[in-house]
């Protein structure tokens, strides 16, 4: 029966830096291991809502995505075709912001 090699484990009340050199690299894998999985549903959201809000399909959040395939076609959605979603989010963002708007 084929053991599953333990190495050290690394302690959780000591901060991967002050770790020996031989087991910081492990602990910083490990960490960013965790915080890719804990993001990724939070990244997926936030694309699948900035694609509705925009009304075309983005392959990111970055400002590279904005100019992937202008004018194609392709990149629209077809089910939102008035916008309904970012007509909502900027009426949402009046409301909420002309109480705050300074008098003269």
């Amino acid at each position: 029966m084929a053991r599953r090699r333990t190495s050290s484990a690394t302690p959780l009340d000591k901060p991967w830096y002050e770790l020996p050199p031989d087991e910081m690299g492990i602990a910083v894998q490990r960490l960013v291991r965790d915080y890719r999985t804990a993001q990724a549903s939070r990244r997926y959201a936030y694309i699948r809502n900035l694609e509705a809000y925009e009304g075309r399909i983005m392959g990111g959040y970055s400002a590279h995505s904005y100019c992937e395939g202008d004018g194609d076609p392709w990149m629209l959605f077809d089910g939102e075709r008035l916008r309904l979603t970012r007509s909502a989010v900027s009426t949402a963002v009046a409301n909420v912001y002309a109480p705050q708007k300074p008098k003269p």
